[in-house]
């Protein structure tokens, strides 16, 4: 298969732009330009906002950590109780070893 040449020699590029819409390249600057600040500025708002989250979060389980910790301890200590409890069933006493 050949592929076929394409002959640019009479291409009047000159023409072709002539045709084409001015476009201010000053307003297009500008454009991108606040684009590119907005678009930074939604980040440091987003991250900003994270980080309020973060602190509000760490208040609150600070708050809640003592509470949290005492009631750990209660069921640890009911636990330990129950299982003493049990263990002290289930030894034999020193006259049904003798039997």
């Amino acid at each position: 298969m050949k592929i076929p040449g394409i002959d640019l020699t009479k291409f009047d590029v000159q023409a072709v732009t002539s045709r084409l819409p001015h476009i201010p390249t000053d307003k297009v600057v500008t454009l991108a330009k606040d684009a590119a600040y907005t678009t930074v500025g939604f980040g440091v708002l987003a991250f900003q906002k994270s980080q309020v989250r973060r602190r509000e979060i760490t208040e609150e389980i600070q708050a809640k950590l003592p509470a949290v910790a005492t009631e750990a301890v209660t069921k640890a200590t009911s636990a330990l109780t129950n299982l003493r409890g049990l263990v002290k069933f289930a030894k034999p006493s020193a006259t049904e070893q003798h039997n």
